[in-house]
């Protein structure tokens, strides 16, 4: 869709887009660093825009904020998938303690009632 959206757009745009943001929309990007404070991350991945659209005219100002409307969809991918891996994660992770302790608890039951 970014491919798409650029094509006829002018060098500066297309030399952005190449460097910056194509490799990066290629492929899942997930991190554990979106669970604390994916905000910063974001802002990271926006600076960019800022630093071309002074030298863009105000028809490519509107293809630039259409691609940087793409690449927050995509930004939104990543934390949701990052988000999803560490719930998936954090299920095994806490059942097999918590049965451990159930386990426990019922050992401890007994021992009272017995004794």
């Amino acid at each position: 869709e970014a491919d798409r959206l650029l094509t006829g757009a002018p060098d500066v745009l297309q030399r952005f887009y190449q460097a910056n943001i194509r490799t990066w929309l290629g492929a899942l990007a997930p991190s554990w660093s979106y669970f604390l404070d994916f905000r910063a991350d974001r802002e990271r991945r926006f600076a960019p825009f800022a630093d071309v659209a002074p030298y863009l005219s105000e028809v490519d100002g509107v293809r630039l904020a259409d691609l940087q409307a793409i690449v927050g969809e995509k930004f939104e991918l990543d934390v949701q998938f990052s988000l999803q891996r560490i719930l998936k994660t954090w299920v095994p992770l806490h059942a097999l303690p918590s049965l451990l302790l159930m386990g426990l608890l019922a050992i401890h039951i007994l021992a009272v009632l017995l004794f």
